[in-house]
């Protein structure tokens, strides 16, 4: 009886209007010599995932949205890392990267028909 109960909470959850897919992901830019270097890189990447232009956003985009979704990506935050290189000697063999983090949003599109 329990699991009876739980399926059918699950399928009002699934059928009360849950009408759009949220989900949370990151990319990472190359190691750079250096922080300033890192940060351009993940400026520039931000701006590219948040337009919808970066071919690793839209793949996963593509992945996660059905065909009749219409994605959009918002640019939660960016973080520098910084990391040594295993066989680091001196202070020159530090590398940085910079991590986006970003919500992929899938919304149907109810113009179009379907049966959702």
């Amino acid at each position: 009886m329990k699991h009876v109960f739980a399926i059918l909470v699950l399928g009002l959850i699934c059928v009360s209007g849950v009408s759009a897919l949220v989900v949370e992901e990151s990319l990472d830019t190359p190691l750079r010599s250096s922080e300033k270097m890192a940060f351009e890189d993940a400026v520039k990447l931000s701006k590219d995932i948040a337009t919808g232009n970066n071919e690793d956003a839209m793949g996963e985009a593509s992945i996660e949205c059905p065909e009749d979704n219409h994605p959009s990506f918002v640019v939660m935050n960016i973080s520098i890392n910084s990391f040594w290189l295993a066989d680091a000697k001196s202070p020159n063999d530090k590398r940085y990267s910079g991590t986006i983090n970003y919500s992929l949003k899938c919304s149907h599109d109810r113009s179009g028909g379907g049966d959702r």
